[in-house]
């Protein structure tokens, strides 16, 4: 078992060896050494004196130094929402239940809210109206708040503009008359 241990450890020493010479530059072609008159051995002892700890004997913090060296520093992630109109799918509702064409995010009042606009899907109660998706997020109480706006007589919907809290829908299926849809309040004006 103290045998298995040793030769392993060994093993481990010497890669790391391997990979902090590599990391230093050592490998070098034979002609560079001969031209700077040092034999191989004494460059290799003179790398290997100044060359970096192997990871397993450093520290948490050289660690995250050198990890940090290797990968540059990463900036902090995103936390407020990206705000504007977006085409395509969100998967904030189920396909079956609502088909996006496009939706909205914006701010309402310190709460995000997004709106899908489309039409409802084949297993909401009158497939294929236009209507918006509300999803309203809550940060301060934690909470969602979801809801289906019908527009009748309309085909699927796209937000075309937005103006406050105002979004100018169209019908896809027959553009002409714009619809307005008021987001605070919502419901269709």
């Amino acid at each position: 078992m103290t045998r298995g241990w040793r030769s392993m450890r060994r093993l481990v020493v010497a890669a790391s060896l391997i990979a902090a010479i590599a990391a230093a530059g050592v490998a070098r072609g034979a002609d560079d050494n001969a031209a700077e008159g040092r034999d191989s051995q004494s460059r290799f002892r003179e790398r290997s004196a100044n060359a970096r700890k192997p990871p397993h004997a450093m520290s948490i913090d050289e660690l995250r130094a050198y990890g940090r060296q290797i990968i540059g520093e990463r900036p902090a992630p995103r936390t407020e929402p990206i705000l504007g109109i977006f085409e395509g799918y969100s998967d904030v509702v189920r396909p079956s239940r609502f088909r996006t064409v496009n939706y909205w995010v914006g701010m309402v009042e310190d709460h995000v809210v997004m709106v899908l606009a489309g039409a409802q899907g084949e297993y909401a109660p009158s497939p294929g109206t236009g209507s918006v998706f509300v999803h309203v997020v809550n940060a301060k109480e934690h909470s969602v708040v979801q809801d289906i706006v019908a527009s009748p007589g309309s085909g699927p919907l796209r937000i075309a503009a937005v103006a406050g809290d105002v979004l100018t829908l169209v019908d896809t299926t027959k553009p002409g008359v714009p619809r307005f849809f008021d987001v605070r309040a919502r419901r269709f004006r």
